[in-house]
């Protein structure tokens, strides 16, 4: 009887362990992994004197990053884009740790972060995301955060509202002691507060036959080029205006077309529609599915879809009447006439006599118009 009690006591034991495991906050596992993870990655001691935690909409994520702080974007599943920033004085840490392998006591002197600065700095970004996805492997924020990696670096906070979705965020600010006097400074990481939706699934599966013939026709036609623009915005001025322009000259675009960026195949079909933003550095067009926010399609000034409009114009059209009679000759008013019958003979000219040169004889031939034995 004591040995089943005490079976019964360690199953409890360890349900009650598993319970506690998955209530475990979210900001105290971040807590224990930022310790961990800058110890085994740049054996950086540091203590966590604060860590906050919230919920923002994009506008209010704009104003969080410190000036000059190291701006990264990470990617994780389904294209979903989060934020990790890194103050002044956590950033010289990381790179002293891994120039000079010790953090200085004085205060590094202000300056604009780098692309050499984030590349020092991915691996420890990416051991963060890694390790802070699996403390959160239990509970209901399993999976939340899983996939994330470092993507790319951004040279100051003004492209945020471009790359990022205009979603909720969940912003965990660590407030870091790194160890030395007057060098403490935050971590910000900021991810999508909902997971990415799975993609969709709808295409219907495919037999062999057609697996074969879609693999040859992609074969053959994916090699040819395709020209696609990314139209930003088209605008009508007077020709008094185009023949004025010159070098500096400021066209005016309305802010609503960062959000409706419209892709054009030759001849100005339209191909997609997407949101300009920032990717490695460079200018980029993401793209949107026709039911996401902001893709609908544009169209440029003063045009006009021709199948929408012909749609409603054949539906509001009245039916056909039929056709009056035509009037006779007697009926036509004020003493109109009818034209006199053209005389047959009249209307054609004579024919010219046709000169054909000498046939040869068809000695020998039967003539196919021979009417003897008829």
């Amino acid at each position: 009887m004591e040995a089943r009690r005490s079976i019964l006591r360690r199953k409890a034991q360890a349900v009650r362990r598993r319970g506690r495991a998955a209530r475990v906050p979210a900001a105290k596992a971040l807590r224990r992994v930022l310790g961990r993870a800058t110890r085994d990655e740049l054996q950086l001691p540091l203590t966590v004197v604060d860590l906050r935690a919230e919920r923002v909409s994009l506008a209010e994520l704009l104003d969080l990053p410190q000036p000059q702080a190291l701006l990264t974007i990470v990617e994780g599943p389904a294209e979903a884009l989060g934020l990790v920033g890194l103050a002044p004085p956590v950033l010289s840490a990381v790179i002293e740790m891994q120039t000079i392998g010790r953090v200085l006591d004085t205060a590094p002197q202000p300056r604009k972060p780098t692309v050499t600065d984030a590349a020092m700095s991915a691996p420890l970004i990416d051991r963060i995301l890694v390790e802070f996805a699996a403390a959160l492997s239990e509970g209901e924020d399993a999976g939340w955060s899983r996939g994330y990696r470092f993507a790319s670096p951004l040279e100051d906070a003004r492209p945020l509202g471009l790359v990022l979705e205009d979603c909720s965020y969940r912003v965990f600010v660590a407030t870091l002691d790194l160890g030395a006097p007057a060098r403490t400074g935050e971590l910000l990481i900021a991810l999508p507060a909902e997971p990415p939706a799975a993609p969709r699934r709808d295409a219907p599966r495919r037999g062999a036959a057609d697996s074969a013939w879609s693999a040859m026709m992609e074969k053959a036609v994916l090699p040819a080029p395709a020209r696609v623009e990314a139209v930003l915005h088209r605008a009508s001025l007077p020709l008094a205006d185009v023949m004025a322009l010159a070098p500096g000259s400021v066209l005016p675009v309305p802010g609503s077309a960062l959000e409706q960026v419209a892709l054009e195949g030759p001849g100005g079909r339209p191909v997609a529609h997407g949101r300009l933003g920032l990717r490695m550095g460079w200018r980029a067009v993401r793209l949107q599915e026709a039911g996401e926010a902001g893709a609908v399609p544009r169209r440029a000034a003063g045009s006009t879809d021709a199948s929408s409009a012909a749609a409603p114009a054949l539906a509001d059209a009245p039916a056909p009447q039929p056709a009056a009679a035509v009037p006779a000759a007697a009926e036509l008013g004020d003493g109109g006439t009818a034209p006199p019958d053209p005389d047959p003979q009249d209307e054609l000219p004579d024919l010219p006599e046709l000169e054909l040169a000498d046939l040869p004889d068809l000695a020998g031939q039967e003539s196919p118009f021979s009417t003897e034995g008829g």
